[in-house]
């Protein structure tokens, strides 16, 4: 079952590990003087889950603390230079820029300010100016469909990760989900795939890395965020180290 306040318990989570990440820091660097490396966890699930939606509301529950979040949308290849290396549409492992999520966790372990976080205009597939945050962070909140899966020119962010939270939605549920996100899009006037190019892109881009990069990384996260159909949180579940 959930807590009445399932988001006030993730972030008491998320102020707990933060306390454990310090204290990890402390041991292993006793006789250095090094700054401290912010915690980065990783928020994973499906596509179409609400990861961006969990992200946001554990960001602002973060209240004073110095937090950040990144999404994995924002290191897409531009438009043109992923269809010159063979790779029609975006969203699997490769269609990232992957030398700029490299630049970005050294940065952010290099504790540089400012920091420059990358950002992207998925609308049009192009990339925008950086955000550049000038105070660092003590939490990073990376969130991403495969956050934490080894995939080819992905294993420094999944050896990075200090936490991972697993956000666990029916496939079908997730397909739905981002079926209502493309149609909203249109609506708006601000593109959006057609329910044809959904299903194509779900079923080439998506689906056939499910099973090999998504779902075993439920069963390695320190904590599960299950939701229903209406993406309410219907139960938390910690792994026993990693309990509030």
């Amino acid at each position: 079952m959930a807590p009445s306040d399932p988001i006030a318990a993730l972030s008491e989570w998320l102020l707990a590990s933060l306390a454990a990440h310090r204290a990890e820091h402390r041991a292993e660097h006793r006789a250095e003087d090094t700054g401290e490396r912010p915690c980065l966890v990783g928020i994973v699930g499906l596509p179409g889950c609400g990861k961006s939606t969990l992200t946001a509301a554990l960001l602002a529950a973060c209240g004073p603390l110095r937090a950040l979040s990144v999404s994995l949308d924002d290191f897409y290849l531009e438009a043109a230079e992923r269809r010159q290396r063979g790779l029609e549409l975006r969203g699997p492992p490769g269609t990232h820029d992957l030398v700029l999520l490299e630049r970005f966790l050294c940065e952010l372990d290099a504790r540089r300010s400012p920091l420059q976080v990358p950002a992207f205009d998925r609308e049009h597939e192009r990339r925008l100016p950086p955000r550049v945050i000038s105070e660092l962070p003590e939490l990073c909140l990376f969130e991403g469909w495969f956050v934490g899966a080894p995939a080819p020119g992905y294993e420094r962010l999944a050896r990075r990760l200090d936490r991972l939270v697993y956000v666990d939605l029916a496939i079908e549920q997730a397909r739905a989900a981002r079926l209502r996100r493309e149609a909203t899009l249109r609506a708006a006037g601000r593109g959006g795939m057609s329910e044809p190019e959904v299903a194509r892109f779900w079923e080439r881009s998506l689906a056939p890395h499910f099973a090999g990069l998504v779902l075993p990384l439920r069963e390695r996260a320190d904590v599960i965020v299950s939701l229903d159909g209406e993406h309410r949180i219907t139960a938390l579940r910690f792994r026993a180290t990693a309990a509030p």
